[in-house]
């Protein structure tokens, strides 16, 4: 273990001699904290992989536009007439309106991704919740019927 698993099971433990002592009906709460943790590294995972996924994307795209833009403006600058200049300009403007439309594109499928993410999570933590709920109902005592009419 590393010092910060080390920390963390410490105050997993900790957790665990809180609940106890407030007498909480949670038989193992440092486990129902390290769930939770666990979930909740899962969730950072997937969205470093669809954060660092829409990056590159967009850095790709970027360059590959930077390219187009950078050989349009020397077509401009090297064109004479002005039905090519025009062309050149109109091309660039082009590029400018295709680029942002890209990047709405990727915008708008990133946010896609991580709204599926969080709702993957949260469905499993929904999940989780409801097995630990029936457990507890199973494990807690039934209280006694009370008994109707006195005694003869």
């Amino acid at each position: 273990m590393n010092g910060n698993e080390e920390s963390a099971a410490t105050g997993f433990g900790q957790m665990n001699d809180l609940l106890a002592w407030w007498k909480l009906p949670i038989a193992n709460g440092a486990g129902i904290v390290q769930g939770n943790l666990r979930g909740a590294q899962t969730l950072a995972r997937e969205l470093q992989k669809v954060l660092t996924e829409s990056f590159s994307s967009e850095v790709s795209a970027t360059v590959e536009s930077n390219e187009r833009l950078r050989q349009a403006f020397q077509d401009m600058l090297q064109f004479g007439q002005p039905q090519n200049l025009l062309a050149a300009e109109a091309e660039i403007l082009s590029l400018f309106v295709e680029r942002s439309s890209q990047q709405a594109k990727r915008w708008s499928q990133t946010t896609q991704k991580i709204g599926e993410c969080c709702m993957a999570m949260a469905h499993d933590m929904a999940g989780e919740t409801r097995r630990q709920a029936a457990e507890h109902e199973k494990s807690s005592p039934k209280p006694g019927k009370p008994q109707s009419g006195a005694a003869s």
